[in-house]
């Protein structure tokens, strides 16, 4: 692709990483990469980007990249899952899960956690 991109730091994340918005071509490179399903987009560090929400959201009814998986896993609970040794958390799965602090939850369709099932399966 060789493109020359601006990035501007915003932050620095817990880890070290810097946090930065990159423009190339005078586009969001965060923005395009949501548009066409490469990303999700991360709600702790989504504060200030309200837009990519509504962007991420065309995206799934156009199931573009990864939301044409009937399925798909978000990388921070496939991480979660991982470390925790289990399968990972699966969108509109009717599994109860357990989480870190013993809180008992099923997936709803849209990707959040719906608190009060039963009991683990």
């Amino acid at each position: 692709m060789q493109q020359q991109a601006t990035i501007r730091p915003i932050s620095t994340d817990r880890y070290g990483h810097t946090v930065a918005d990159v423009m190339c071509r005078s586009r969001d490179a965060g923005a395009e990469q949501v548009r066409s399903g490469m990303a999700w987009v991360y709600l702790q560090d989504a504060k200030g980007y309200d837009s990519l929400f509504s962007i991420e959201q065309d995206a799934k009814r156009q199931r573009r990249g990864l939301w044409q998986d009937a399925q798909p896993v978000a990388p921070w609970e496939w991480r979660h899952a991982a470390k925790a040794g289990r399968s990972p958390v699966v969108a509109g799965s009717p599994t109860c899960h357990v989480g870190p602090r013993g809180g008992r939850y099923t997936i709803t369709a849209d990707g959040h956690k719906r608190y009060g099932c039963a009991s683990p399966q």
